[in-house]
């Protein structure tokens, strides 16, 4: 049996709707899946009852120190809790300012391109960099959606601005709140595994060690890692529907014995 746990609908920035996200799920062999959208539960209130398939409650919410962009899975949230709407939605406004600094910085370098065309693209509820490129791909400034990245609003490129310094144990707070549990998505990306480390002590409960960044001996590192430090483990695509480099729906699975254990930890909290 095969699950996956992190994968990103139209509410963020993803290209398939809730439903779509399920009907490949399904015709990939999936048992159970969590929608890990940046910022957002929407797709957890606009989704057709996926009878077989078994929906995990979760939110992928975003901090950040020491000038790394850290990303946290908060699972078997209570996406309906009020402390958790209320930062979300201060998120979503503070996307909507980042997304306006960075097309400000895009019409300094002489390329045309206004907020209104981004709002366009964004189909769910949350402003995100992919929505950014997808009007620059429209409008013929870059041959793929890559180099939207490579070239003007990737990390530390001309025209990106960070997201707000929000701290890991606020974060991790706030998933706690909401009765869920605090993991750190794709440790690998931090390029730093002492500073990782560090980030339990700051409430982090948990490691996706299944992901497609991480190599054989990343998994085996933090696999070892997780069970010193008594953390639960992950794992998921990320994906983003069609949207590359990220896999589509079932080119990357986990086992569902991650899950049986998950609920175990949560049922002996």
């Amino acid at each position: 049996m095969w699950i996956d746990l992190h994968i990103h609908t139209t509410f963020s920035d993803g290209t398939l709707t809730p439903d779509e996200v399920i009907t490949a799920a399904k015709k990939s062999g999936l048992q159970a899946i969590a929608f890990a959208d940046h910022d957002s539960v929407g797709a957890l209130y606009n989704y057709t009852d996926p009878q077989e398939l078994e929906i995990i409650p979760c939110t992928e919410l975003s901090a950040r120190e020491k000038n790394k962009s850290i990303h946290i899975l908060g699972y078997f949230i209570d996406y309906k809790n009020a402390e958790l709407e209320r930062f979300i939605k201060s998120q979503r406004k503070a996307r909507v300012s980042r997304g306006k600094r960075m097309v400000k910085k895009l019409n300094t370098l002489g390329i045309d391109i206004s907020m209104d065309e981004v709002k366009k693209e964004v189909k769910g509820e949350v402003v995100g960099r992919p929505h950014i490129a997808r009007v620059l791909l429209e409008k013929g400034v870059i041959k793929d959606l890559r180099e939207a990245f490579s070239l003007y609003i990737g990390n530390d490129k001309p025209c990106y601005v960070p997201k707000p310094n929000i701290k890991v144990k606020e974060v991790a707070r706030i998933i706690k709140t909401a009765g869920g549990i605090p993991v750190l998505a794709h440790p690998i990306l931090l390029e730093d595994d002492e500073f990782a480390l560090k980030l339990i002590d700051d409430g982090i409960e948990g490691l996706e060690v299944w992901c497609p960044a991480h190599g054989k001996d990343d998994i085996e590192r933090y696999l070892k890692i997780a069970k010193e430090k008594n953390l639960i483990v992950t794992g998921g695509s990320d994906s983003h529907g069609d949207l590359a480099p990220y896999p589509k729906i079932g080119d990357f699975k986990v086992d569902y014995e991650i899950l049986t254990k998950i609920k175990l930890k949560l049922w002996n909290h």
